[in-house]
């Protein structure tokens, strides 16, 4: 890090040891702030170091911007073993601002066909991005905007035909990101080398989802990867099967009417942290680009307005993008704004709209 004197922000189980490391490499402690409100850093010329999750990345560092802070470092679990720190991932905020967090889908289907699924995937046909259309949106993307956390997902993004060439362009025009692939492990142990190669080479990790399928070959799954020596984690950062990490159930908060106080719902919605991107437009959540597949199979009427999401190349800046993303969508009013329904998770391919529905 560029100043030796440095502050902490977020407050994880980490923060002592990462402490400890850094104060015996001669760096020296100032504070750790763990809410926003606290963020007030007086002088610029110290080192800011973020251990908060991805999802608050963005907020945090338009405000150290804002501050006249020019670089942040970004510390994570991959980059702590054994109680070393082996890496500390840096971003200049003055060439680009800093989104925390971006889904991108790679396929619409799965081979795991849950209930209710948000992203419609246990109902919708086969559909794939194409290698040249994944190159045009993550290209775009990276001329405004550097990113903490990128998952390639769907559907089931190991069902991707191509997805050893996708990884590397991810990776070009994001060289300092994470890049995970978000799956639910099923098909890890059947990888073939070229996938398994370019995982590696590419430093992609996974992050696996664990369902009661998953759970019941978790053993096999980890067995596997650690062989091969990639990276992963189950549900929020556990890298052993852990049964409370089991996917028991689902929710949904979509209402077939706009009916719902749209700045409400946006208050209830963990959603409104996952910016979407689908075949070169963006949305703050996945529903406006994928609700579509939802009307055809169930014979729904969802509308969409412009304000839903955007074409990437519309955006003259990356200031610009993240002002578009940091508030609630006309769709919005289609959630609910008192109270999610949740369910217990199962599999069905039936087209059903009351799986989906509040």
């Amino acid at each position: 890090m560029k100043y030796s004197e440095f502050y902490i922000v977020g407050d994880t189980k980490y923060n002592d040891m990462v402490i400890n490391c850094l104060e015996s490499k001669g760096y020296i402690y100032k504070g750790t702030i763990s809410k926003l409100e606290q963020l007030v850093i007086l002088d610029n010329k110290v080192s800011i170091l973020i251990l908060e999750a991805p999802i608050f990345i963005t907020k945090y560092s338009r405000q150290l911007k804002k501050q006249g802070i020019e670089t942040i470092y970004i510390l994570d679990q991959f980059d702590i073993e054994n109680g070393i720190i082996n890496n500390i991932r840096e971003f200049s905020l003055m060439k680009k601002p800093l989104i925390g967090y971006i889904e991108i889908n790679l396929v619409n289907h799965c081979n795991l066909k849950c209930k209710g699924c948000t992203h419609f995937s246990n109902i919708c046909d086969k559909y794939e991005i194409s290698v040249d259309q994944f190159k045009n949106d993550i290209k775009k993307l990276s001329n405004l905007v550097n990113v903490d956390l990128i998952r390639l997902m769907g559907g089931e993004p190991l069902l991707h035909s191509e997805l050893s060439k996708i990884l590397p362009i991810a990776r070009k025009y994001f060289p300092n990101s994470k890049i995970a692939l978000v799956s639910n492990g099923l098909l890890i142990p059947k990888m073939d080398e070229q996938l398994i190669e370019s995982i590696k080479n590419n430093n992609v990790f996974f992050n696996i989802s664990l369902y009661q399928p998953t759970y019941k070959m978790a053993n096999k799954i980890v067995e596997f990867l650690n062989d091969k020596n990639i990276k992963f984690f189950f549900g929020n950062g556990c890298k052993q099967k852990d049964e409370t990490l089991l996917i028991r159930e689902f929710h949904t908060c979509l209402t077939t009417e706009k009916v719902n106080d749209p700045e409400k719902a946006n208050d209830l919605c963990y959603g409104r942290y996952f910016p979407f991107v689908k075949d070169g437009f963006i949305s703050r959540c996945s529903y406006p680009l994928l609700i579509q597949y939802l009307n055809e199979k169930c014979n729904s009427n969802f509308k969409t307005t412009e304000n839903d999401f955007k074409k990437i190349e519309d955006f003259q800046n990356g200031d610009e993008l993240i002002e578009y993303l940091e508030h609630f969508c006309d769709f919005c009013a289609y959630c609910t704004d008192k109270k999610l329904r949740r369910f217990k998770w199962q599999t069905s391919n039936k087209n059903n709209l009351s799986d989906y529905i509040v």
